[in-house]
């Protein structure tokens, strides 16, 4: 039985504040956006973070290959800042870290943020993809995706000011539940969702198995420990949702590891 409490205040909210959801890539916001962009009562937030602005741009950008350095530059995507808004209910969409690291690695031809083509082939699971997952085991400087330091759901958080650690949405919802989530909040019809699939095309994956053929024991190990925050307090595992939580109040999220936000700052700012 999934647990819609949570679910059942946000659309109650919804009905007299709106809601706001904020994004991040491969968690399911283009297909959300493409099923409520008619809806006049939720706000998408598109992609940013809740960095601190002392935590430069070109300080992060330095990480990423040039080949797409310029590109993201271009885009200002560590200029876009996430923004709550006091008179909606402010959610957060969240994605199995499994299958999280998976899609970005196997997104279109080379991976999000050019992820597949650093590490060999990123239409094969070996050994490209097996290389990027080990890359935790060692993470330094010269790490390629740098904002995966602090977290797979790093956006969410503050860093570098006022309430450092902290979730700052006041909901995260799993994408596992999209459609339940989409259903509940009234926004669903038939005709919208063949719309919404032939918009999405762009967005196949081009990932070669189910998680769980794709992870050995080392890699599903590397993982549990890097992201052993993410996986206990959000409740996924290898196999998938390890409760029935549908969304998951800010109340029951941790702040952020002291020493996490503190390396990941160190870094990110090239001490």
């Amino acid at each position: 039985m999934k647990d819609i409490t949570s679910l059942d205040c946000i659309v109650h909210t919804v009905e007299t504040k709106g809601i706001k959801v904020f994004g991040m890539q491969k968690c399911g916001t283009g297909t959300l956006t493409e099923y409520i962009k008619d809806d006049a009562r939720i706000e998408f937030g598109h992609h940013g973070t809740f960095i601190d602005r002392t935590i430069s741009d070109k300080s992060v950008l330095k990480f990423y290959d040039s080949s797409v350095r310029s590109a993201i530059d271009r885009a200002g995507v560590f200029r876009r800042q996430y923004k709550l808004d006091n008179e909606k209910v402010n959610v957060a969409m969240v994605r199995n870290p499994f299958d999280l690291l998976a899609s970005f690695y196997f997104h279109g031809r080379n991976g999000s943020n050019n992820i597949g083509g650093a590490y060999g082939d990123s239409r094969s699971s070996s050994p490209g993809f097996k290389k990027f997952i080990r890359s935790f085991e060692t993470p330094s400087s010269k790490f390629h995706f740098i904002a995966f330091h602090l977290g797979a759901f790093y956006p969410y958080y503050a860093v570098g000011g006022c309430g450092d650690g902290q979730f700052m949405p006041d909901y995260a919802c799993k994408l596992e539940h999209l459609d339940t989530i989409i259903e509940h909040l009234g926004v669903w019809d038939q005709a919208k969702a063949e719309h919404a699939a032939e918009g999405l095309l762009s967005h196949n994956s081009t990932r070669p198995s189910p998680n769980i053929d794709m992870y050995d024991d080392h890699m599903v190990a590397t993982v549990n420990k890097f992201f052993g925050y993410e996986l206990e307090f959000f409740g996924y595992n290898i196999e998938g949702s390890t409760d029935d939580r549908i969304c998951i109040s800010k109340s029951e999220i941790p702040n952020l590891e002291e020493s996490r936000i503190n390396f990941f700052t160190k870094i990110a700012r090239g001490e």
